[in-house]
């Protein structure tokens, strides 16, 4: 397992290889789509709308007219506000043909009035050789070179649904990837739309992320109906376009506001 210390300026798609080739291609498209997703003892306050609740979500990866991958995620919390958000990636059925890469990532800390203060993020790349594995630490062992609002990639989606909720979005959020590499990114509220998931339709918030690299585009769709979860995430990779829609859901039980 690789520990980061210390700040490093290294895109976090460093170690993907390029190629060309159906393989080659699917295999970028996949993780591509993978990347996207697209989370201090002081527990959430009882009676809080924004608090967050246990649940798991499964996604659908579309790239076209094609399903190219499977995305899951679970929350779990406990009575002291102890968070941990796992996601889980794997190639659809089709894609698995090409590639058997997936794609793991853990988030663990606490959970604030204002929302989750990460202690540690693992992401997991299984590779044709094998599982690598990327840790950060929050805790003061980057030698101080994490600022004190950082999160990392999976605490950003919680980070956005309680703001949301909370009607509190920040004009910047501090991305600490599994690389060390710190970034600030704003959102961008282009207000609501209607979105179609899980065999419905929802209103939803659509927030943009800005900043960072300009051929990179993210774009996530939260629905209060849901305790403001993503029902949608778009995600553009140098013009290569993906969709992540949700299609199951438990413990969120669907109520409008």
């Amino acid at each position: 397992m690789h520990r980061i210390a210390a700040h490093r300026e290294t895109p976090p798609w460093r170690f993907y290889p390029a190629g060309c080739g159906i393989r080659a291609s699917l295999r970028r498209l996949l993780l591509a789509s993978l990347i996207a997703f697209v989370p201090a003892a002081t527990p959430a306050l009882a009676g809080d709308d924004t608090a967050p609740e246990s649940f798991r979500a499964e996604y659908r990866v579309k790239y076209r007219f094609f399903e190219v991958g499977r995305y899951f995620l679970r929350l779990h919390v406990s009575e002291t506000g102890a968070y941990r958000y796992t996601s889980v990636a794997e190639p659809s059925s089709f894609i698995s043909v090409f590639t058997g890469r997936q794609l793991k990532e853990l988030s663990r800390g606490q959970w604030q009035c204002d929302g989750p203060v990460p202690a540690l993020y693992r992401r997991s790349v299984k590779k044709d050789d094998g599982w690598k594995d990327e840790e950060v630490r929050f805790d003061g062992d980057a030698g101080g070179s994490i600022p004190a609002d950082a999160l990392d990639p999976a605490s950003l989606t919680l980070a956005l649904m309680h703001d949301a909720g909370s009607g509190q979005l920040r004009e910047q959020y501090t991305l600490v990837d599994e690389d060390g590499d710190v970034r600030r990114y704003g959102i961008r509220d282009h207000g609501w739309a209607e979105v179609e998931a899980a065999g419905r339709e929802w209103r939803a918030r659509k927030l943009e992320r800005e900043g960072g690299n300009p051929d990179y585009t993210l774009t996530v769709y939260l629905a209060p109906a849901l305790k403001w979860l993503p029902v949608r995430i778009d995600y553009t990779d140098k013009g290569e376009a993906f969709e992540m829609y949700l299609v199951d859901v438990e413990g969120r039980q669907a109520v409008e506001p």
